[in-house]
């Protein structure tokens, strides 16, 4: 398998879709950063922002990016031939599905990597002023840990198609898919249990006496749904964004069994794959 990776990585270092999207990656969270900088600062707010506000803040949209990358070159490999000839030669499909799991991993951790590091030009700016330093290392690693599990989802569905745009497009809307589903969980819970509602009276507004809010989660429905948000990848960073991820260590777990567990099903599926 060391030559795999060997081959792997060379091929991934030459890839220019990957360095484009590393570029993007970085280009993008320094300007997201740099331009909430200059609006705090146009209306004199430095002194109550944080870093943190906007540091997490686009982890859920880079998995698409990613998906777009492991997509294409793990696509390239059936349609350029390198599949095959990986078999022909004597490698096991094991190996061959494990080693291009590891590539794929590195590819989402290093896209992560790079949102962090672009996002950091604003630790001279603002700095973080909420979060401590172990809280901050903490979000990175589960940041990180989740967009390997993301790649694990796009791992099985890239190894498993044999076309290389079919596999690629299907990744794409599969983090797009799982974006959408962490989203609506998450919106499901942020539903207040009580509400009021503004009223026009004779005295101007007022707001109603408090009553149960018709679309509140509650029950065993909740606890299932918050357990759900924290094990989805996309549901994590979702979390992680706005500063709501109350147990990163438990995530981190969830995204390191659901990454062995999507390796291993992936890795059966490919074994028993027709490979024209």
């Amino acid at each position: 398998m060391h030559k795999l990776l060997n081959a792997n990585f060379s091929r991934l270092r030459k890839n220019k879709v990957f360095w484009l999207c590393i570029a993007a990656v970085f280009l993008i969270a320094a300007f997201n950063v740099l331009n909430f900088y200059r609006q705090i600062t146009s209306v004199d707010e430095v002194a109550f922002a944080g870093l943190e506000e906007h540091y997490f803040e686009l982890l859920p949209l880079f998995g698409i990016l990613s998906s777009i990358v492991i997509g294409l070159f793990l696509g390239t490999e059936y349609s350029d031939g390198t599949m095959r000839n990986k078999l022909i030669i004597g490698h096991t499909r094991t190996n061959i599905y494990l080693s291009s799991a590891v590539t794929c991993a590195a590819v989402s951790a290093a896209v992560t990597f790079s949102m962090f590091v672009g996002g950091a030009i604003g630790i001279p700016l603002l700095g973080f002023q909420t979060m401590p330093l172990s809280a901050i290392l903490l979000y990175m690693l589960a940041g990180v840990l989740s967009s390997v599990a993301l790649s694990a989802v796009f791992t099985l569905i890239s190894m498993n198609c044999s076309r290389k745009a079919e596999g690629a497009v299907i990744a794409i809307l599969s983090a797009l898919a799982m974006m959408i589903i962490g989203s609506v969980i998450y919106n499901m819970l942020q539903e207040p249990e009580m509400i009021s509602e503004m009223v026009m009276t004779s005295n101007g507004i007022d707001h109603t006496e408090p009553h149960l809010n018709p679309d509140y989660v509650g029950g065993t429905l909740r606890s299932v749904l918050i357990v759900l948000l924290q094990i989805l990848p996309s549901g994590q960073q979702i979390l992680m964004a706005n500063l709501e991820l109350l147990q990163p260590t438990r995530c981190m777990f969830y995204s390191v069994g659901l990454t062995v567990v999507l390796t291993i099903c992936g890795k059966i599926i490919y074994r028993k794959k027709d490979l024209k």
